[in-house]
């Protein structure tokens, strides 16, 4: 509680949204394309406080929305091979 002279209604909204995609991953030296994969990643927040000076307070409130979502695909589907500290070809690790 903060003590307060005048009395005003203030307001505040944000939003926020950021993107990330990612494409061949896990691709180079001898790997081949259709053994990566593909990913997005996508975050966003909204933010909304109230504040209300009173004539000896100040009350403040507000809420906050987080939405977070994530995908992952392969590059191909099909089985893939795999040969320790040589290369890998066909479908990925993932599927």
């Amino acid at each position: 509680t903060y003590y307060s002279r005048s009395e005003t209604v203030r307001a505040n909204f944000s939003f926020y949204e950021s993107r990330v995609k990612g494409s061949n991953t896990n691709v180079g030296g001898l790997t081949l394309l259709e053994a990566g994969m593909g990913s997005v990643f996508t975050t966003r927040e909204a933010r909304a406080t109230l504040e209300m000076l009173g004539t000896h307070h100040i009350y403040r409130g507000g809420v906050v929305l987080n939405r977070r979502n994530s995908h992952a695909w392969a590059n191909n589907t099909d089985l893939g091979i795999a040969v320790l500290d040589s290369f890998v070809a066909g479908g990925p690790t993932i599927a």
